[in-house]
């Protein structure tokens, strides 16, 4: 497309079509409107796209529940001057922010310390009218330009959260769950049972790939979340209950 509004009547065709489930706009501050594309560097097109968001977001939020498919729009920071304070803005105007179901800022917070050649991305969630509020669920992960996310290291990280993985100095135990074989379990001097221990993520990275052991370590943690999931629930209905 070359102009913001031939992108958004392609993105609602797209999404009114019924054939796709996922829907992406990278990105928001990349958008140029007719006017924009039109004009000399003298004149002047203020609120141009913010005016066209708050109109595409009224129509693709409905289009999005009545044809179930979700939409993933990317946006950029920048600072701006308001009076006499520098003040963090998004380009696009305030509509986004209002229809999104969810907003997450993630931002570089410097090389990895555990692996080459990868960043260290913290993602912070701004919104969430998915799940119970009052929730921290800040996070961080391990990105390699030109590869995308280490998910095994985001694997690690999310067990240590959920407690399969029980860290103690620079060693690792993933925990044993009540249905695993008796033989393979074994126990730590605090007497939690446990199927591995290993000295730093190198050496567990090193065992997933031995073997099935990946595939059990993902049925481990997604067990672990199931019955956190679970958990929450219950806290959150009694909670409404009373």
């Amino acid at each position: 497309p070359d102009t913001a509004e031939e992108t958004m009547d392609i993105l609602s065709n797209f999404i009114r079509s019924g054939t796709i489930g996922v829907a992406m706009l990278d990105s928001v501050d990349a958008l140029e409107s007719k006017e924009d594309v039109a004009k000399s560097y003298t004149e002047s097109s203020m609120m141009k796209i913010a005016k066209l968001m708050s109109e595409a977001m009224r129509d693709l939020s409905k289009a999005t529940v009545d044809f179930n498919t979700l939409l993933i729009a990317i946006n950029q920071c920048r600072v701006g001057s308001n009076g006499h304070q520098m003040v963090e803005t998004v380009s696009g105007g305030g509509a986004l922010k209002y229809y999104a179901s969810q907003r997450c800022r993630f931002k570089t917070s410097g090389q990895s310390k555990d692996y080459k050649q990868a960043l260290t991305i913290a993602a912070v969630p701004k919104k969430n009218k998915l799940s119970p509020g009052l929730i921290s669920a800040d996070t961080s992960f391990e990105f390699i330009p030109g590869k995308g996310i280490l998910k095994m290291a985001d694997y690690l990280d999310a067990a240590t959260q959920f407690g399969v993985i029980r860290q103690g100095g620079p060693m690792y135990y993933l925990t044993a769950p009540d249905s695993h074989p008796a033989e393979e379990v074994s126990r730590t001097e605090d007497g939690i049972k446990v199927i591995g221990k290993f000295k730093g993520k190198a050496e567990f990275n090193a065992w997933l790939e031995e073997g099935n052991n990946t595939t059990m370590f993902s049925e481990i943690v997604t067990t672990a979340f199931d019955n956190i999931k679970n958990d929450m629930k219950s806290q959150n209905d009694e909670a409404n209950t009373d």
